[in-house]
């Protein structure tokens, strides 16, 4: 959700707490967004209105939380990291295993350019480890 302080509501004009509302979905396809304020945005998903911004709930939760004694955040930080990247690595170590046999079999058949390779991988309908399309860098990197 994007907030704007100076813009107004499409359908009250209130200025305040201002949302970009998806007329539909993303998650459907949508781009075309309106300007809604918390109050409307929140009758247009049938839940009980509320006249303040998800930022300002945020913070006043996370400040009672911390009174209750929640310890918020993780204990070490660059341990956190550290275990983040660890497993970021060993994902990337295990595509490469699976996806190397495909790429070899593409070999095999000739195709010898990080480009034919990645239209060989893009028409068998294989992704990426993202999900994303193959590419050459992407290839490349999987390769090296």
């Amino acid at each position: 959700m994007w907030y704007h302080s100076f813009m107004k509501c499409f359908e009250c004009d209130s200025i305040k707490n201002i949302i970009k509302h998806h007329v539909v979905p993303r998650s459907k396809g949508g781009t075309r967004t309106v300007l809604l304020c918390q109050v409307c945005h929140d009758k247009v998903h049938n839940i009980s209105p509320r006249d303040i911004s998800i930022s300002e709930l945020t913070k006043k939760a996370l400040f009672r939380a911390k009174k209750r004694g929640v310890k918020l955040g993780g204990p070490n930080p660059k341990k956190s990291v550290k275990l983040m990247n660890k497993g970021a690595v060993k994902a990337k170590n295990e595509f490469r295993i699976k996806i190397t046999p495909i790429i070899n079999e593409i070999r095999s058949t000739g195709v010898s350019t990080l480009q034919g390779i990645a239209d060989c991988l893009n028409m068998k309908g294989i992704s990426t480890r993202t999900g994303k399309t193959w590419t050459p860098g992407l290839v490349r990197n999987v390769i090296i």
